[in-house]
Order: C-alpha cells, then sequence, then structure tokens
C-alpha cells in the first residue's frame, strides 16, 4: 500500500507564517506538521509515500529528502504551476487507474 500527502497548497490562511516556509514544515509540537503525518503513515505500514507539491517545493525537498531518516521512501510528484487538488496525482502513470479500490484507504486522525 502506498501513501498520498498533498502538500502543495499555499497555506495563505496560515499568513504570515507560510510568507516564508511552506505549510507543510510549519512547526508543530517541534516538529513540521508532515512529518507527524509521515510518522503515521510509517506506524499505519506505510512506507511508500508520494508527496505532491508545488508552492516552495525545494524546501519540502530538502528537509525530507527521500525519507530514509523517517524510514519511508519518499517519491516528489511536482508541479511548476497550481493544477488544482491533487492535479499532480493524475500525470503520474500509477494513479492514473481507478481511485476506487480496495488498494486505497484514508487514514485521518482527529488527535491532530
Amino acid at each position: 500500500m502506498i501513501g498520498v500527502i498533498l502538500a502543495g497548497g499555499e497555506g495563505k490562511r496560515l499568513r504570515p507564517y507560510t510568507s516564508l516556509i511552506p505549510k507543510p514544515l510549519v512547526p508543530i509540537g517541534g516538529k513540521p506538521v508532515m512529518e507527524h503525518t509521515i510518522n503515521r503513515l510509517r506506524e499505519a505500514g506505510i512506507t511508500s509515500i508520494y508527496i505532491s507539491t508545488c508552492y516552495k517545493s525545494e524546501q519540502i525537498q530538502k528537509y525530507f529528502q527521500n525519507g530514509s531518516r523517517l524510514g519511508v521512501e519518499i517519491t516528489y510528484l511536482v508541479e511548476t504551476e497550481p493544477l488544482g487538488t491533487a492535479g499532480a496525482l493524475f500525470k503520474e502513470p500509477i494513479f492514473k487507474r481507478n481511485f476506487y479500490s480496495d488498494k486505497w484507504r484514508l487514514f485521518f486522525d482527529h488527535r491532530y
């Protein structure tokens, strides 16, 4: 099973915090919010993660790199211009199949 994190938005509602860093890197509890998400995916047994990025993508890639530090494998889907929610996913061959498959799950944890 693979995980997908949508991390391409500008985080306009979090300005001024997101003027310099992308929303996924905003610290919560001493680490970037997306690191919490990656850790939860890994704890659920998901170690192959696709991250769809656009806004300040280079900062996200620099911080998380290939994911090995967190015990996961990260593949980046980088939009050079915003393509809308999950837009980059539909350009990737692995995501062109039907999303309504038993191989797809949505994890939500209200503790965050």
